[in-house]
């Protein structure tokens, strides 16, 4: 669907890339019903398949103490990350890149397999800058591409104090014939 504002149409300007995410959240900075590490919210025993544009999985900005657990995240293609992504690579403010307020993230125990990307890092777990305090933990990544770098975990721009740790990263493929990448497994 689209959505319309006063004088037109401002939706493929607002989430361009994101269109057809298998699921998008867009959460409050502030305020009674913004996110919080005490009421954090999650995404929790789904199966997401066959996104064809936006991810399988596509968080904006704010969502505080999100966990993304025991999920299935399978043959999804993404724009900026296949399979889950938290953030933005290339929103700016002036000259520094904007922090997306993703702080104390957890994805762990999914099964991210077989997505992909073209641009950004991460074909199977995308982090850009804001996600402070991320845990990536206990997750199986097989089998993802990127058109660029990270094509299993892509870490791109300032997040302090993750842990990507335990695990398993296989079969995971970073290739673009006209120029150099890095990090078939992570980035």
């Amino acid at each position: 669907e689209r959505g319309f504002a006063p004088g037109g149409d401002f939706e493929p300007t607002l989430f361009f890339a994101e269109e057809g995410a298998g699921i998008t959240v867009v959460a409050k900075q502030s305020g009674t019903t913004a996110f919080t590490v005490a009421r954090a919210a999650r995404i929790d025993g789904f199966t997401f398949t066959g996104a064809d544009h936006g991810g399988g999985i596509f968080v904006s900005g704010y969502a505080t103490g999100l966990n993304i657990s025991n999920n299935w995240v399978m043959a999804n293609q993404g724009t900026f990350g296949g399979g889950i992504r938290i953030g933005h690579p290339n929103l700016l403010n002036g000259s520094a890149y904007t922090n997306a307020a993703n702080n104390n993230i957890r994805i762990h125990h999914n099964h991210v397999a077989q997505n992909g990307n073209f641009g950004g890092a991460g074909g199977g777990v995308s982090l850009y800058t804001g996600a402070l305090n991320y845990q990536v933990t206990d997750n199986f990544i097989c089998g993802n591409f990127a058109q660029t770098h990270g094509a299993g975990i892509g870490h791109l721009g300032r997040s302090n104090n993750g842990l990507i740790a335990d695990n398993t990263i296989i079969f995971n493929q970073s290739f673009n014939q006209g120029g150099n990448v890095s990090g078939g497994g992570v980035f």
